[in-house]
């Protein structure tokens, strides 16, 4: 794949716009008082303001850092419908929103007169975003935008969460912690993984506590210095053990996490 052209200079205005138009509609979806449409829209914009800092951050030039805002507008456009048609953002249960955010974009038309490979690019990062982990067989620079996007996805979904397990209330919201029991014990799979400081498979979740242990372990995705500097200032660390049964079990998963963020500030490159 040659290296991508710079894109048009309108290219970001004209994404917003659509944006914006596109997800009108299922705002009417928030009269049930849950605001779950909101906040997709509400952590929409905030990814692409994480997204251009990252890309600031890393000298990126202008066209570079439209290309990167743009696919952070899009990557959850599959949330929206995904929601409107099962009312639920757990893609095991529903679909896979970030396949359907794909197949919207395409017939949409959103990213119709950019010039090859800027579509197939923006498109791979929003397919990807929500895999467990990068494929290994994607061209350089798609493969950072793929890193990029990922990083300032974590960068607010972590900001949601924790704004959302620490509110004073206590409430519970099934679109964010799906409900799940609020047991102290860690399942076996949950330990392995992140005893190896890899990621958990949602699969293997039995519990708030496992819920919470997998969004520690997202350290383990981090690509670039920008993002366990933001972990770092904004402890993210210390308010999950805050909120974490106070086990030596779970004080040791949190000290490799912790040990892991410390060496890799300043060690990782990100995708290249």
């Amino acid at each position: 794949m040659a290296a991508a052209p710079s894109p048009p200079p309108d290219l970001l205005r004209r994404v917003r716009t659509w944006f914006k138009t596109f997800t009108e509609p299922y705002r009417r979806l928030d009269a049930d008082g849950k605001g779950n449409i909101r906040l997709k829209i509400t952590h929409t914009y905030r990814v692409c303001g994480e997204i251009r800092r990252l890309a600031l951050d890393m000298g990126l030039s202008a066209g570079e850092r439209r290309i990167a805002q743009c696919a952070a507008l899009l990557h959850d456009v599959g949330r929206f419908e995904q929601y409107a048609r099962y009312g639920t953002y757990l893609d095991s249960q529903s679909i896979d929103h970030a396949a359907l955010g794909v197949d919207l974009i395409r017939d949409h038309g959103v990213l119709g007169g950019l010039s090859d490979p800027l579509p197939s690019r923006i498109l791979q990062a929003v397919a990807v975003h929500n895999r467990k982990e990068l494929p290994g067989n994607l061209h350089p620079e798609t493969a950072r935008l793929c890193a990029m996007l990922r990083d300032a996805d974590k960068i607010d979904i972590w900001r949601v969460l924790l704004t959302h397990y620490e509110a004073e209330s206590g409430g519970r919201n099934a679109s964010l912690d799906f409900a799940l029991p609020d047991l102290p014990e860690v399942a076996p799979e949950v330990r392995e993984r992140l005893i190896e400081r890899s990621i958990v498979d949602m699969g293997t979740v039995r519990s708030l506590t496992d819920l919470r242990l997998l969004q520690v372990g997202w350290v383990y995705d981090v690509h670039f210095p920008y993002t366990f500097e933001r972990i770092r200032k904004r402890r993210i660390l210390e308010r999950f053990e805050a909120l974490l049964p106070r086990t030596n079990e779970i004080r040791r998963f949190l000290d490799i996490a912790r040990s892991h963020v410390a060496e890799s500030r300043f060690e990782k490159g990100g995708a290249s």
